[in-house]
């Protein structure tokens, strides 16, 4: 049996924590995101919370381009360090409301 679970927005992949794969067209890089940390992010900037919006906004850590191939995945991400306090969520707040 496969996975039969209807995921529509961030919120829902983080509510059933999951993260993200990313994978870079231009260089090959590849990277997990905290599905939690990546709805909150959203959240924090206002977007659009709708699955197709991830694909439009990440972008490759090492060469900045935007990364088209985005999947769901039960994999650890693959740096646990971003955005793991709540300082730098309390910053990201503050430079992004003035």
């Amino acid at each position: 049996m496969g996975m039969n679970i209807k995921m529509e927005t961030v919120s829902d992949i983080a509510r059933k924590r999951f993260n993200v794969a990313c994978r870079c067209g231009r260089c090959g890089h590849k990277a997990v995101v905290d599905g939690l940390k990546l709805a909150r992010w959203f959240h924090y900037h206002m977007w659009s919370s709708h699955i197709d919006e991830i694909a439009r906004r990440v972008r490759c850590s090492k060469c900045r381009a935007k990364v088209p191939d985005v999947t769901i995945t039960t994999a650890l991400p693959s740096n646990p360090k971003w955005m793991d306090s709540e300082s730098k969520w309390k910053d990201l707040h503050r430079r992004l409301r003035g």
